[in-house]
């Protein structure tokens, strides 16, 4: 099967921000509904962002929760981190909808 460099998954991974970091807020809105099923605003919102970053980066939650309301005083490399994560759960997804498709 050959695949064609304009598929879904080029297109999502180009459109990228080029200096390979992602806001944490942008990150935590974009996933924490998909893991969770938790949505800005509802209860138990912030204690599983915090949870997230703490996975991800080895931080720990009392030091994340210092890092203003919506995390913009995160360091750059958790905003590095974060870019990571976000291009790998891209690809599982996509990974994930062709297993269906093929299956």
């Amino acid at each position: 099967m050959v695949i064609s460099p304009h598929n879904a998954l080029t297109q999502k991974l180009a459109n990228r921000h080029m200096d390979n970091e992602i806001e944490p807020i942008d990150y935590l809105r974009k996933w924490i509904p998909i893991k969770t099923g938790k949505y800005e605003g509802e209860y138990g919102w912030k204690k599983a962002c915090i949870e997230e970053i703490h996975v991800l980066t080895g931080y720990e939650p009392s030091t994340i929760s210092t890092w203003s309301i919506d995390f913009s005083k995160a360091p750059v490399q958790v905003r590095k981190s974060l870019f990571k994560e976000d291009i790998l759960n891209v690809i599982d997804q996509e990974m994930e909808r062709r297993k269906k498709t093929i299956y």
